[in-house]
This record gives C-alpha cells, structure tokens and sequence, in this order.
C-alpha cells in the first residue's frame, strides 16, 4: 500500500493526516508545505501574491506525482478499461491501444469524492489531449478561475483543472465546476466577476480618470467587446467617453477579445499587465475587425490596467 496527501477542500488549514491509499493514490494538496518525508508539493498560489489577500480566485492546487496503475490488475478488468465516474461520458480525443481514455476526469472526481466530499461537480467539460497509459507517471493542477455565490449550496466554483505527465505535457484538460457549502469571500463580488456587465461597471470610474484611455479613445466611435469563458460585455465609446456598458450593443462590437477563463486570472491577478506577451503567444483571439483590434489597442491595455485596479485592495473601496 502506498500513502498520499488527502484532498483538502480550500481553506487555509493546514492539511489533514495523511492515510493509507491504493498504489496509484493521487489526492490533491492545499498551499500549506508538506510535512517533511509526505512526498506533498508546495503549490504556488497567485492569490497569495496578491494585494486582495485571502481569496480562492486564482488559486491553484497542484496533487502529488503518481503512477497509473492497471486497471485490469486493480479491477480484474480488461487493460484499458475505467469505469465512469457517475455515469459522465468521456470527451473524444486521440486514442491508441491501451489507452486509458477519460482516466483524467474519472480519476479527479474519484479523488475530490474521497477528499473533499464537500465539492460536488455540477458542470465539466473535458478533453483527452494525449494518450494515457498505465505505468505513466503523472500530476494534477487544479486553479480556480471563478467563485459565484449559490442560494442552494453557499458558493459555486468554476476551476481549470489539468493532468499533466512527469515532464508536464497537458495530457487531459478541462473546466470543473464544483458546488460547496463554503461561504463566498471577497473574490464572489462583481469586480471579480470577469467578463460581466457588473463587472465592466466597475472600471468605467478607473477608465474616466485615466489620461491614457481617454486619449486613445478621443477619435473612436464604436463598441470593444471582452469574452472571458461564457461572459461577454460591450463597451460603447464615444470620442473620449464610456457612454455605455452592456451585455450586447445594439450593433454588435467592431471586434471582441476573447480568453479562456485562466487566462484572464492570470493577466488580471498577476504581477504586470503582461497582456501584449500573452497575446503574442496566442493565449487570446479576436473576432470582428482586425484593423479596430490594432486601432484600439493601447485602449485595450488600459482596459486590463483598470481591471487589475479594481481587484487590487484600492478597489475594494470604489
């Protein structure tokens, strides 16, 4: 029998005793450091780094390595073959003999079920990426991308969750949602709620007070668009001014920036606005108008430089 860190919902505990599990025990750990001899990796987590402080948004658990074990040693199954995991379907993706398609998912959600009994999934999506053999050595990463209160259960939250092989290839990806019963934080409120009108509303006074947007927008007449995950809101701009944020402009954007939901965290939570090296490496798209995307620009900085305003600890009091 092997032993391995016991999934912890996330809280700022320290994490619980560590038990005995299968060979192929996989549970994530918190950002607390392992004790000493545990084998528990120490996850970085961006929300500490940030100036709001306690908050799960952005905050990223990372499972010990382990190795696939057989199934059908474990199970007395035929090799390839993994039992879904309450009656989800698994994603199409590349296949060869013996993989072990869907493996990623059904593993997590067994993990989180003997953990965390506290999370239930209620929305995945997920991709095979690559094959998943028995005998690979691999890990989880698991960041929360957004915390939504729920009347029925106390909070909903959306996370990117990832298993990665030793050299840390993605070879399945997806997005998790998970009710809990914990109450909502800081991080539930609308300037966290990237990509919503609420949210937009909330960095129309950081865009009015800044030179630099106002210039750049002194000769445009048109609507910016920005997309993070399902979400998407329209700025309507008129020679210098906000005059309206929306769901969606009667006349559509003259072009839409659009991420996945991980991504804006990133950019929005990190230490800089890295957003034109993010853009370069391909980690946004754009629809619409090519020529607006380039005009308007430097306008879009600003736009990322006021979100970031607004989750900092200055925010909190606009």
């Amino acid at each position: 029998m092997g032993t391995g860190p016991t999934l912890q919902p996330p809280r700022r505990t320290s994490p619980r005793a560590r038990e005995s599990r299968p060979d192929d025990a996989h549970a994530l750990v918190t950002d607390e450091p392992s004790a000493p001899g545990t084998g528990g990796i120490k996850t970085i987590s961006r929300a500490e780094e940030s100036a709001t402080g306690e908050l799960l948004l952005g905050r990223t658990y990372t499972s010990d390595l382990h190795v696939i074990a057989n199934p059908s040693a474990r199970q007395g199954k035929e090799p390839g073959v993994v039992p879904s995991f309450g009656g989800l379907p698994s994603a199409g993706g590349p296949e060869s003999a013996g993989a072990l398609a869907g493996y990623g998912l059904t593993s997590l959600l067994a993990a989180l079920s003997d953990g965390a009994p506290g999370w239930t999934l209620v929305r995945a999506e997920w991709q095979n990426r690559r094959p998943v053999m028995a005998g690979q050595t691999v890990r989880y990463e698991v960041t929360v991308t957004r915390v939504r209160r729920d009347e029925a259960s106390g909070s909903v939250l959306s996370t990117r969750a990832s298993m990665l092989s030793e050299d840390g290839t993605v070879l399945e990806q997806g997005n998790c949602d998970f009710a809990t019963s914990e109450t909502p934080r800081e991080d539930a409120a609308d300037r966290y709620q990237f990509g919503t009108v609420e949210w937009a509303k909330h960095l129309v006074p950081f865009l009015e007070a800044d030179t630099c947007f106002t210039s750049a927008i002194k000769a445009y007449d048109g609507t910016i668009g920005i997309a993070c995950g399902g979400n998407e809101v329209h700025f309507r701009l008129y020679c210098g001014n906000v005059l309206e944020v929306t769901r969606r402009s009667m006349n559509g954007s003259d072009f839409t920036l659009e991420a996945d939901d991980d991504t804006w965290v990133e950019l929005i939570l990190g230490e800089r606005n890295d957003f034109m090296e993010r853009a370069i490496k391909g980690q946004f798209r754009t629809k619409g108008s090519g020529y607006e995307y380039l005009r308007m620009t430097k306008a879009l900085v600003c736009i990322i430089d006021a979100a970031r305003a607004a989750a900092s600890r200055e925010g909190m009091a606009r």
